[in-house]
């Protein structure tokens, strides 16, 4: 990128609102930007002040806050008219918000973490997976930390043990299991304490769900005459429809949608295995509406996208957000139960197995790659579970005395 710190004002101005504009700035945005940024050359005239520079913003908007009494809404949006106009005039073009960078840990344990990740890629773990442990690693170092531990070395059985007992989700036991021993195996430690490490194994509990009946009252609690509502009923159906996961939904192109044959095949992330979903009738209609009607212009293949601009791909998270944001503005309860996607899903099942579905169908039509998956399903067909119930015996002996009220010796 070249520097413009040698443009006039009023080319920067225009440079910037055509690089908003290539961006697919929406016209009342960009009408906010001119007017702050005529703002800001009236403030420049009135100073005496030819050029633009980063200081010159700053000046301008601490006076333009103090002489408007801004809230905190406004002055994050003029802040950001000038944070764009500074990227601009250093010709880094159009940049999005920075991401605050973790600091690195100290010690050894920087490269430890990242010989381990690398390991756990050539055992052909996925980035999602290495992500969870690396994260599990990270609690539990700030945990041995806390125990006086700042180096590999210094790391012993009672640390360990008091670690462990810090860490407040259990499931990240298994990976601190895992990397004591990638430490012992690559000469870190002197020892191979993953033994210390206590076991855990997550209880059963059956998937949570929520009726027909809840699922067709959070669909219609969507505003389909906004763009967001758009988008958002299109996600909600694929959920509640077809079961996808959230992961496959953003991940979803244009190029996986063929209308023509009504279906939508994808990779899903999980699995890695290729999967092929009917397109029934009214998931069609609302992604065509979404499509023409509701989806910003834009030069990518992704389908769905937000609303502000930059028009990036949604997050699994913000799936996960306007699930449980549409469950509470339908009235649905759900204390004490899950309520992204994933519950959807499990509803799907247990929808398609007490209605009769052979449950190697219901397998395959929610992509799950391991036959095992049959049993996992066989606990929610309620119906067929009812059958094999054993009758209650009748009560007798000291039990039939104590139920009738005589007095037992």
């Amino acid at each position: 990128m070249i520097c413009n710190d040698n443009h006039s004002f009023q080319d920067l101005k225009e440079g910037l609102l055509r690089l908003l504009e290539e961006n697919s700035y929406r016209p009342e945005t960009l009408a906010y930007f001119r007017k702050k940024l005529d703002a800001l050359g009236l403030y420049m005239t009135s100073h005496g002040i030819e050029l633009y520079s980063p200081e010159v913003g700053e000046a301008f908007f601490d006076e333009h806050v103090r002489k408007n009494g801004y809230g905190l809404s406004s002055r994050n949006f003029l802040r950001t008219v000038i944070r764009r106009m500074n990227n601009y005039y250093h010709g880094d073009g159009f940049v999005l918000m920075p991401v605050e960078a973790e600091p690195p840990l100290p010690g050894d344990y920087e490269y430890v973490f990242k010989q381990f990740a690398a390991a756990c890629e050539e055992r052909g773990n996925k980035p999602s997976t290495i992500k969870n442990k690396l994260y599990f690693c990270k609690v539990f170092y700030e945990n041995l930390a806390c125990l006086g531990c700042r180096t590999i070395k210094e790391i012993d059985p009672e640390s360990i043990g008091r670690a462990c007992a810090m860490t407040r989700n259990r499931d990240g036991w298994a990976v601190i299991r895992e990397l004591l021993r990638f430490l012992a195996k690559t000469g870190e430690l002197e020892k191979d304490f993953s033994l210390l490490v206590p076991s855990y194994r997550r209880g059963f509990r059956l998937p949570d769900t929520y009726s027909e009946k809840e699922i067709r009252k959070t669909e219609k609690a969507v505003d389909r005459t906004t763009v967001t509502g758009k988008r958002d009923y299109c996600i909600l159906l694929l959920a509640s429809r077809l079961g996808m996961r959230a992961g496959d939904i953003v991940g979803l192109s244009l190029e996986n949608l063929d209308f023509k044959k009504g279906e939508i095949t994808f990779v899903q992330q999980k699995t890695g295995a290729s999967l092929s979903l009917p397109m029934p009738a009214q998931v069609r209609t609302a992604l065509l509406d979404y499509i023409h009607n509701g989806r910003p212009t834009h030069s990518g293949q992704t389908v769905f996208l937000r609303y502000k601009a930059p028009f990036l791909p949604l997050s699994s998270r913000a799936v996960n957000y306007l699930t449980t944001k549409y469950l509470r503005l339908a009235g649905i309860s759900i204390s004490g139960k899950k309520h992204g996607p994933h519950s959807f899903r499990a509803s799907l099942a247990t929808s398609m197995v007490n209605d009769g579905v052979p449950y190697e169908a219901v397998r395959k039509i929610l992509g799950h790659g391991s036959s095992n998956a049959v049993q996992h399903y066989a606990r929610l067909d309620i119906e067929k579970l009812r059958a094999c119930s054993i009758r209650v015996p009748s009560p007798s002996g000291c039990f039939a005395d104590f139920l009738e009220g005589r007095e037992l010796l």
